[in-house]
Formats: structure tokens, sequence, C-alpha cells
């Protein structure tokens, strides 16, 4: 059964301006600190923010709480294993478990926008 669906798209311009403007203090409010040390070494750090902002947001989206104090900026994470095609796929992690639910993550990104699809499965 679907308990909820979300999606978001960020626009990568959108992302450098605020990192040109706020520079890491806004990566450190939004970033957990795994993503925080992906977002150091990252040759293009506005995409992966974009990834990351795109993420939260549709996870919330598809929870249907919105940013709470169980589920904030700091406590989703984004995360992208590297393997082969098949058998690694990106997840979003939480510091809080959901109670008999599955979530689905979709990541899709080019030059200019990324998007991320989530859907919260109910598993009874």
């Amino acid at each position: 059964m679907i308990h909820g669906i979300g999606v978001d798209i960020v626009e990568v311009d959108r992302m450098r301006n605020i990192i040109i403007k706020h520079g890491d203090k806004f990566s450190r409010k939004i970033l957990t600190p795994s993503e925080q040390l992906v977002y150091d070494k990252s040759t293009n750090k506005a995409q992966y923010m974009a990834k990351c902002w795109a993420v939260k947001e549709a996870f919330v989206k598809a929870l249907g709480t919105g940013f709470t104090k169980d589920y904030s900026w700091s406590t989703i994470e984004y995360f992208s294993p590297i393997g082969t095609y098949g058998t690694a796929h990106p997840q979003v992690r939480l510091n809080k478990r959901l109670e008999n639910k599955i979530v689905h993550l979709s990541v899709s990104d080019e030059k200019e926008n990324v998007i991320a699809y989530v859907t919260i499965e109910e598993v009874l």
C-alpha cells in the first residue's frame, strides 16, 4: 500500500548562487555530517547540494508531514552507493526508523536541474 508520493525539482544555479552568497555555512545547516564529507570532496558542489535538497523535500512531501522535529534537514540523508548497474541505488537514510514503511527513491540530474522522486510504501 502506498503511504505517500513526493517529488521535488531544483535548479542547480539556485544552489550555486546560495553557495556563493553563504558558503559552507549553508551546507552545514542543510547537510548531515556524512553528506558534508561528500560535499567537501565534490567537484560540483551546487549539483550535489541540489540532489540533497531535492531528496529531503521529496521525502517530507511523501511522508505528508513537512519538516518536523523528527524529520529535519539534518536528520534526512541522501546516500548513493557506488556499484554496478542494478546493484546499487540511491537511498534515504533517517536518524529515526519509519515503522512499517519502506522508502523508495529515484534521483535524476542534468546540468541545469535535479529531480527527486520518493514513494513511501506502507507494509502491513
